[in-house]
């Protein structure tokens, strides 16, 4: 096991290069990376805008970091730690989704498409775009199909080759969700739909898409409340019951304005294998579920404060989570945020 020093603030993210051998932990305007586990992280790198997506590109150099505060991308060296302006094709996205191991991008726009586009291998040179979508509308008398303003929140890539995201579209009078929408990642079609209604979509987007996919494609998981809640991604599939967390206290919604409970997660993340989902929890602990069972197969608790997010790598050999640091005095964190790299063993 790993303790990793970060001087970053209430850290939200954490994930592995592809190859599993560089790290990066991210906040809402900063981000630091480890170009080796063994070795002292770079600087923070600040963004300007709010940082919502970041990925490494395939061949481990570089991470590309999205910002929703000015919808631009930018591309993090992971050997300087430095970060430089990168381009998307047709204007800056409105909502921006990477996919490291694939080696491509998923980008929305506002005037109501979506598309895929390849990396280049350095990230320097462009994207090249291989499908794109445009949802129009029939309007007036000419009958002329337009532009039909739209949102397309991407929430993750199955290892099956589909990608879930949450869509809805602007038609004057209010914004119509349409749900939980699958798509296939090599064309863009459509695959299945699940509606759902304003309540649990504010959920899911108040999480910050914060979702795990199951490798399989059947369905996933978003933190809800102390436990974790599933929701479909094919027609036929049994989904699992919803969880608490079994270390929550017994009136563990919150009410009102009240603090969250110990217990709450806070991330998920499931193992490429399948066999666990894991559980980032605010009571300092990762739980990991057997996702057979669906009981707790292990807890660990390592003494590094809440911890706000956990990731597998890519192989599934090693597993890391972010803390907020020690308490000390006067509720402040004693340490920055702490990293915890351990070997997994199932």
């Amino acid at each position: 096991m790993l303790v990793l020093q970060s001087d970053l603030v209430q850290p939200t993210g954490v994930a592995f290069s592809p190859d599993g051998t560089a790290l990066l932990a991210a906040t809402g305007d900063h981000v630091q990376v480890w170009p080796r586990l063994d070795a002292a992280p770079r600087a923070p790198a600040n963004v300007t805008g709010s940082l919502e997506r970041y990925a490494f590109t395939p061949n481990n150099k570089k991470v590309l970091l999205y910002l929703s505060g000015n919808s631009r991308v930018r591309a993090l060296t992971v050997s300087t730690g430095r970060t430089a302006k990168t381009e998307i094709p047709e204007g800056g996205p409105s909502y921006f989704f990477t996919e490291p191991a694939g080696g491509f991008v998923l980008s929305s726009h506002r005037r109501g498409s979506f598309a895929r586009f390849e990396l280049d291998a350095d990230a320097k040179s462009g994207f090249t775009r291989t499908w794109l979508i445009e949802r129009t509308s029939k309007t007036g008398r000419s009958k002329k199909a337009v532009g039909v303003g739209s949102h397309y929140y991407f929430g993750g890539v199955s290892a099956v080759g589909t990608f879930v995201s949450l869509e809805y579209r602007f038609n004057g009078n209010g914004e119509p969700y349409e749900g939980l929408v699958v798509r296939a990642v090599e064309d863009g079609k459509l695959l299945f739909k699940h509606p759902l209604k304003p309540g649990p979509i504010s959920e899911i987007l108040d999480r910050g898409l914060k979702l795990a996919i199951h490798p399989s494609g059947a369905y996933l998981a978003i933190p809800h409340r102390a436990g974790v809640k599933f929701w479909p991604m094919t027609k036929k599939v049994a989904l699992p019951a919803e969880l608490e967390n079994v270390d929550a206290p017994p009136d563990a919604k919150p009410k009102g304005r009240a603090k969250p409970p110990a217990a709450e997660c806070n991330g998920l993340a499931f193992h490429p294998s399948g066999a666990v989902l894991a559980a980032a929890c605010n009571d300092g602990t990762v739980k990991l579920y057997d996702t057979t069972t669906w009981e707790v197969a292990r807890s660990f608790a390592w003494d590094v404060g809440p911890v706000r997010a956990v990731c597998f790598s890519p192989d599934g050999t090693r597993g890391a989570a972010v803390g907020t640091g020690r308490a000390a005095a006067r509720g402040r964190a004693k340490e920055g945020a702490q990293l915890v790299v351990w070997d997994v063993d199932l």
